[in-house]
């Protein structure tokens, strides 16, 4: 199914590589139904999606919190927590009298640890 094929693949990927992926396994099931049901997945909170400069979507199945690099170079996206800048956004909230729901991160570089091994 596409819910084990996106189980099953670690890390971000692209609806064109779960595509890929799906219909390795079964040809039959068409780019369509791929893209609805990771749609579905996303209106739910199973998969999440990473908006990425130039309109480039990547996506994951839902963990816990985490925050993103990106680099604009390769491509690659390193995943990073840091307390700190959690208490920071609760801090910069609560001085806006707000209650957070939830945010992203994402962190943009040129160059990044995997670029500088090719």
């Amino acid at each position: 199914s596409i819910l084990q094929e996106i189980k099953n693949t670690s890390g971000h990927f692209s609806l064109e590589e779960l595509t890929q992926t799906v219909q390795k396994k079964d040809p039959r099931i068409g780019n369509i139904t791929v893209y609805r049901t990771l749609k579905y997945l996303v209106g739910k909170g199973i998969v999440e999606v990473l908006e990425l400069p130039g309109g480039v979507r990547k996506f994951e199945l839902k963990k816990g919190h985490h925050d993103h690099i990106v680099c604009e170079n390769c491509g690659s996206i390193m995943e990073f927590e840091n307390e700190k800048m959690e208490a920071l956004q609760k801090e910069i909230a609560k001085e806006h009298q707000v209650k957070l729901e939830g945010h992203t991160l994402e962190l943009f570089t040129k160059k990044c640890p995997n670029c500088k091994h090719q």
